[in-house]
Formats: structure tokens, C-alpha cells, sequence
């Protein structure tokens, strides 16, 4: 699950991100169960990329910040190949290369509505430290479109940020992947995950991102994974690490070297100076596909359920 934070007296959640490639592997069902839950248990907090109806659809999430108007949109690039509910194109945000069009007309109206507007593709290769050719294609046409900042997820790793100065001059960032907030994987590079720090200022009475980069985090559980929590890298001690299990479990499967904070330091500076692909432990996306393709029949042989 993906959320935005709008930081605020008290923290917490106001959007959470359900467009995903896992949107809908429990088919129409699983989605109205989602938004049922978030009516029935939390209404206050909005939730984006699934809808109930076509007019729920056509509605933009807009929140304010001060005296600023955010305008917050959702969108998956894939859906582990199920199809699209018959009848219902609406359900679930996709962001194909058919769906261009409806993209740039939500993206315009967004724009209407809102001072800033925030596009939040699920989209990517998973596990590969910097973005592949799609996703700098639609970053290209999200800035072009009208959005002012692009915060991505999915790969489970970071990847590196960059801006995009749009035809017209604007200049929009984008956080191509935030990697794993919080996660049990044991995959190479997944315990290392990012906090988007946004700045939004007022420049000659218009709203700008005017900073945008990501904070370091740690996902961390005991020798017993009796919990899993968070720790802003900064305050990840090497002790820390060396009691992390999913280090040593990564270790032990992946014949990777044990991680410690220094290395974490290391490998986060690499991926946002774009040079951590001798440090990915898939080199090509031919390699992850290979992976999962193989981790799925294991799960389905029984083999994979240790």
C-alpha cells in the first residue's frame, strides 16, 4: 500500500494509494471490500485509484495546504495480466498507452481544480535501482500533461530523481521509485526504502515545488520477527544491523555480502548519483522476470512455502 503524507500537527494519513499491479488479484470483490472498508472505518481519509462508479472516477482528490489546493492522482501501469472487469474500464486507474488520452484530460482537469498537482505512478521494473524506458516516457508526458511533481512506487527499491523541464519551462521532479516503506522482503536492496521530503513555496502568487528529495530509511525486524518498524537511516546504529534478520536471511539466500550502515550509506548515494547498477543483484529486467517466473511456480509446486 502506498500513501501521501501531508505533514500536519499529529501525522498520520490523509491518502493512501490503491492503483497497483495487485489492484485486482482478488477481482471486483477485493476492490469494493477496499473501498467499503475505508467508507465504513476511516472516512476521513481519502483514498485514490479504485473506484466504485464511472462519475466516483471523474472526481479529483484535492487537498489543501495551508491556502495551497493539492491535487493528488493515482495510476497503474500493470495488473499481473488479469483483464479489466468487462463493463467496468472504470475500477482501477490503469495507465497504458490507449488510456494517454483520459490520462491527460484528468490530468488537465486536476489542474483546474488545484494549485499543484501531484501524479503518483505504480509503474517500473521491480528491483532495478534506476527507471527503464517506460517510465521516463510517461514521466515525459505526466510533466507535459500539467503535473508539477511525480512521486513513483513499485520497484521495492529506490531509484534515483531527476527533473524534467516541460516544453513550456516548467521544471517538475520526479521521485521515480520510493522503494519499500516498511516490508518483510529479503531481496537485495529492499530493506532500503525513502520518505519524499517536499517543499511547497509560493513564488510570484504561484504554487511550486521548489525542493524535492528522498530520505533514507531502514525496514527492521529482530532475530525473531516478532516486529517490523522503520528507522530513518540516520538513526540506524551498526548494531542495529547486525541484528537485523532480514540481513542475515538476505545474506544466507542470496550469498550477498551482510549489509551493515555504512554500505546502506553507500549504496543510497550510489542510486541517486545513478551509478548502483554494479550493486543490483539483477542486472537486466530479463533477469527479474526469470526470478519471479520462477518464484511463482515454486509457490505453486509448494516448494516456495518453507
Amino acid at each position: 500500500m502506498g500513501g501521501v503524507r501531508i505533514v500536519r500537527a499529529g501525522g498520520g494519513f490523509d491518502v493512501v494509494l490503491h492503483a497497483s499491479n495487485h489492484s485486482l488479484d482478488k477481482g471486483i470483490e477485493g476492490i469494493s471490500d477496499t473501498i467499503g472498508f475505508w467508507k465504513k472505518n476511516y472516512p476521513e481519509i481519502s483514498f485514490l485509484g479504485v473506484h466504485e462508479s464511472a462519475d466516483d472516477a471523474k472526481r479529483i482528490c484535492v487537498k489543501r495546504l495551508g491556502n495551497i489546493k493539492i491535487a493528488l492522482l493515482n495510476f497503474a501501469e500493470a495488473m499481473n495480466f488479469h483483464m479489466m472487469p468487462l463493463g467496468k474500464p472504470y475500477i482501477v486507474d490503469r495507465m497504458r498507452k490507449k488510456d494517454k488520452k483520459k490520462i491527460r484530460a484528468k490530468i488537465m482537469r486536476a489542474r483546474e481544480q488545484a494549485d499543484l498537482v501531484i501524479v503518483m505512478p505504480h509503474w517500473g521494473i521491480e528491483y532495478m535501482y534506476e527507471p527503464v524506458g517506460s517510465q521516463k516516457e510517461w514521466a515525459r508526458s505526466f510533466a507535459e500533461y500539467g503535473a508539477d511533481l511525480i512521486i513513483g512506487t513499485h520497484p521495492h527499491v529506490l531509484e534515483y530523481t531527476e527533473t524534467i523541464v516541460t516544453s513550456d519551462g516548467r521544471r517538475v521532479p520526479c521521485l521515480y521509485s520510493l522503494g519499500n516503506f516498511i516490508s518483510c522482503q529479503i531481496i537485495p536492496g529492499t530493506t532500503l526504502g525513502g520518505m519524499a521530503d517536499i517543499t511547497v513555496s509560493v513564488e510570484n502568487g504561484k504554487a511550486v515545488v521548489s525542493n524535492a528529495e528522498i530520505i533514507p530509511l531502514i525496514t527492521h525486524t529482530d532475530e525473531n520477527y516478532s516486529y517490523f518498524t522503520t528507522y530513518f537511516l540516520s538513526d540506524y546504529t551498526e548494531d542495529m544491523a547486525r541484528h537485523n534478520r532480514l540481513l542475515s536471511v538476505m545474506q544466507k539466500q542470496f550469498g550477498v555480502e551482510r549489509m551493515t550502515v555504512e554500505k546502506f550509506r553507500a549504496l543510497f548515494e550510489n542510486i541517486m548519483n545513478r551509478s548502483a547498477s554494479a550493486d543490483a543483484y539483477f542486472k537486466t529486467p530479463a533477469d527479474v522476470k526469470k526470478y519471479n517466473i520462477h518464484g511463482v511456480l515454486a509457490a505453486v509446486s509448494g516448494k516456495g512455502s518453507k
